[in-house]
């Protein structure tokens, strides 16, 4: 079953919760900078490496898969925000697995952010092929 997002969640701000049709609900927490580990995967010296939080909660009927969530970034020129991988913050695969009706899941994504003068972050998240992106933005400190 295709879902949209509500007519007024174009773009949330950060902290902010959407929701599909089907009751599914994603929310972007706002992301913090950090300092990747020297084992750190993605990350470019000179640029700020951040982290945020992405919770989704299956407020449908069925189970739904988080294997096809993805997650993007683009900072405030529209480059694409290279994904970092590090242990330290357990900056790992993302969401995965199957999600149970009334159950939520929580997952860190890593960003790699270029030094810009314009210190936004949009952050696009799309669980599933059937369902439309959701766009969250704000700026990263």
């Amino acid at each position: 079953m295709a879902s949209s997002p509500p007519p007024a969640a174009d773009v949330a701000a950060f902290g902010r919760t959407q929701r599909y049709d089907d009751g599914v609900e994603v929310t972007v927490s706002a992301p913090v900078a950090f300092t990747p580990s020297a084992a750190a995967a993605g990350h470019t010296a000179g640029n700020k490496a951040v982290t945020l939080q992405v919770t989704v909660r299956n407020g449908g009927g069925e189970r739904l898969e988080l294997a096809v969530v993805q997650v993007r970034a683009r900072d405030g020129e529209g480059r694409e925000a290279s994904r970092v991988f590090d242990a330290e913050p357990d900056l790992g695969t993302g969401l995965s697995g199957t999600l149970l009706p009334g159950r939520k899941a929580v997952a860190a994504y890593g960003f790699d952010v270029p030094p810009t003068t314009d210190a936004l972050l949009d952050v696009e998240v799309q669980i599933g092929f059937e369902r439309p992106a959701l766009f969250w933005s704000g700026t990263v400190e």
